[in-house]
């Protein structure tokens, strides 16, 4: 594993989404959206 893959995320984005799949299909939607240079340091919890 390289040391990028233990860095701290810059953003995290918690989505609670028990018996909500269409609203997490909009929110995981959403945030693909975002410009590119977001995902570099991201980190998406679904719980």
């Amino acid at each position: 594993m390289t040391q990028a893959q233990f860095s701290t995320p810059l953003l995290s984005i918690c989505i609670p989404a028990y018996n909500r799949p269409n609203w997490l299909k909009r929110a995981l939607l959403s945030i693909l959206d975002a410009p590119v240079h977001l995902h570099l340091e991201l980190e998406i919890i679904v719980f």
